[in-house]
């Protein structure tokens, strides 16, 4: 007999779906600079069995385990935010084009917050007020679409004049 404290609860979906994508942002680095999960297990004082799980989707991560993987892989965590919470593609992550616009992106919206604390305008306050979440999920999905747009059209023989 099964009581309401037998069956588990569902996991948080949203936060499920991120810790993958973050799982799959730290495999590909861990690929990326040839280190294995021993490797990464003994400079973390983790277990190594414990990490392969963890990498794998076996076991859950916690918060610590997470925020010490991606200080020791040098993961750019807002990148890392706008790859897998913005855009739910966290292979973009490492697409070099997706990393210039979230460093154009950071750099406006440093630029705003600074002028709205020196100034005290009230404008910059409200483009503050105005970026909602869905607001630069919108925005950000018009960007790569635009992007997407230029490379379709790019046609790399026009600036040499050799024919395709």
């Amino acid at each position: 007999m099964t009581t309401d404290t037998d069956v588990p609860e569902p996991p948080n979906t949203a936060k499920h779906d991120r810790l993958a994508g973050c799982r799959t942002v730290i495999a590909e680095c861990m690929r990326r600079q040839r280190l294995s999960d021993a490797e990464v297990a003994r400079a973390l004082t983790l277990d190594r069995s414990y990490l392969g799980k963890v990498r794998r989707g076996e076991r859950p991560m916690t918060d610590r385990t997470l925020d010490d993987l991606v200080d020791y892989l040098n993961i750019d965590r807002r990148r890392l935010a706008m790859a897998v919470d913005v855009m739910g593609a966290p292979e973009l992550y490492f697409d070099p084009t997706f990393r210039n616009l979230c460093y154009y992106a950071q750099t406006v919206l440093a630029d705003i917050v600074m002028m709205s604390r020196q100034s005290g305008d009230l404008n910059c306050g409200i483009i503050l007020a105005a970026l909602t979440r869905e607001r630069c999920e919108t925005l950000a999905h018009h960007a790569v679409a635009r992007l997407a747009d230029q490379f379709a059209a790019f046609d790399p023989f026009a600036q040499t004049g050799r024919a395709a």
